[in-house]
């Protein structure tokens, strides 16, 4: 449960739909319930995954079962750092409690040449005389450009402490490792 707080504060100011896979620690009995879903996870490990549809709707899953969540409005969570969800600002009977880490590091500048398309303007006139008409189509090309770009490798990890009624129920750890391709700069394509 903590673990969706967490990833429901980091899709506030960083992705939407995001989910994450991690280890569920229980040592004693957690429940998760919706509207029609209750969920007992026993003491022991779980697989638990975290789904965000928005910013204040998600969907936990573990044992084979899905139950949806809700933060109450004006709930906010920190992208980065501590914060402590307790049970009244959301629809679960259990404190999440933990940190958020992002490290972010990119690599060194990188040269290629990559695939392209770009769009060249022609006119085509029909007809003769009073009934001549212009107009202007696009043609498509295939062609290249110069990049260079460094890779950026961003991983987040999440650790949060789950209480019910004032005792420790159990810990949650996730972590994602997201890459992208940060372009620094791009020749024209031709």
């Amino acid at each position: 449960m903590k673990h969706i707080v967490t990833v429901l504060a980091l899709s506030l100011t960083l992705f939407s739909c995001k989910s994450f896979r991690g280890n569920l620690s229980t040592t004693s009995e957690l429940t998760l319930k919706d509207k029609k879903t209750t969920v007992k996870i026993p003491v022991g490990e779980h697989s638990l995954k975290v789904s965000f549809s928005s910013k204040r709707k998600g969907k936990f899953e573990v044992l084979g079962k899905k139950v949806n969540f809700k933060l109450k409005k004006g709930v906010k969570l920190p992208s980065e750092g501590r914060f402590c969800l307790l049970e009244d600002q959301w629809d679960q009977n259990f404190e999440a409690c933990g940190e958020i880490v992002a490290e972010v590091s990119y690599g060194p500048l990188r040269h290629e040449w990559e695939g392209c398309t770009y769009q060249v303007p022609r006119t085509i006139c029909e007809g003769g005389g009073r009934n001549r008409r212009c107009y202007t189509v696009y043609d498509t090309y295939h062609g290249q450009r110069h990049v260079e770009f460094r890779m950026k490798e961003t991983i987040e990890t999440i650790d949060l402490d789950l209480a019910q009624s004032g005792a420790t129920s159990g810990t949650f750890h996730a972590r994602n490792i997201y890459n992208d391709k940060m372009i620094e700069r791009q020749g024209i394509c031709r």
